[in-house]
């Protein structure tokens, strides 16, 4: 999330021609455009009160299964 951030602040500040004194939060203010995080929290949100099961359950995140053996004889 922070990396797609990082982009988004760099072609902001390209498209505008910010010096680089400018505060990113005064370029998104300025250019009246929500930061990643902000966007990502409404769309987290409406996906919790959504009326559909799966669609909320893609906030749960799946468990992660290691694939490192720990025994050799293990099939």
């Amino acid at each position: 999330m922070m990396r797609i951030q990082r982009v988004q602040n760099k072609i902001l500040r390209v498209i505008t021609d910010a010096p680089w004194f400018a505060r990113n939060d005064e370029i998104h203010q300025y250019l009246e455009m929500p930061m990643v995080f902000e966007e990502i929290g409404k769309h987290k949100e409406r996906l919790a009160k959504h009326p559909n099961r799966l669609a909320s359950s893609l906030l749960v995140a799946p468990r992660m299964k290691c694939l490192k053996r720990t025994d050799v004889l293990d099939n």
